[in-house]
């Protein structure tokens, strides 16, 4: 039998989007100056990786719930 560490905290639990980083997102989109794809978005944005991709993942979500899309730019 394998004896594994307990896990601290939640296991794949979804980041926290605020309206202010998804705002931030949209408004890097929105520049048209990188791939929405790249690192240098989550650099740019402070995103985590797991943000970055929970945004990309269910972006028509936060559209919803935030009321920011492209065309606020």
């Amino acid at each position: 039998m394998i004896n594994c560490p307990k896990w601290k905290g939640e296991v794949n639990s979804t980041p926290k989007i605020t309206k202010e980083m998804f705002k931030k997102y949209v408004k890097k989109q929105a520049s048209g100056d990188c791939n929405m794809l790249s690192k240098e978005v989550e650099n740019d944005c402070n995103l985590s990786k797991e943000e970055h991709m929970e945004i990309i993942k269910n972006y028509n979500k936060y559209v919803q719930k935030f009321g920011i899309n492209i065309d606020s730019f």
